[in-house]
């Protein structure tokens, strides 16, 4: 079973809405990115609807709505702004690639 599969099943088992091949694409590629240590290319998530969970475990549901690639960002690192959903009131949550565990569209 290749890679893909095992995303597609996984998802089916964890009655995870399926958005299609682009977003495994995508998740693939954001897998691969971690575990070879490269960086985590944000603008890929722009205008999607996310599932953050930050180096503190706390999870965060929202839509991108901007991103700042390292070449424009004073730190040289990616940053993603959302609207969050799942925390009444809070608004905008702005976090950089080292803030975050995990990323799900």
């Amino acid at each position: 079973m290749n890679i893909t599969d095992k995303l597609k099943q996984c998802m089916e088992e964890n009655d995870i809405d399926l958005y299609g091949i682009a977003d495994i694409e995508l998740m693939k590629d954001t897998y691969s990115s971690y575990k070879e240590g490269r960086e985590m290319r944000l603008d890929q998530y722009f205008g999607k609807k996310l599932e953050i969970t930050d180096i503190d475990d706390i999870l965060w549901i929202g839509k991108a709505v901007s991103y700042e690639s390292p070449e424009d960002s004073e730190d040289g690192h990616w940053w993603i702004d959302i609207i969050v959903e799942n925390k009444k009131d809070f608004g905008e949550l702005t976090i950089s690639e080292e803030e975050i565990k995990s990323i799900n569209v």
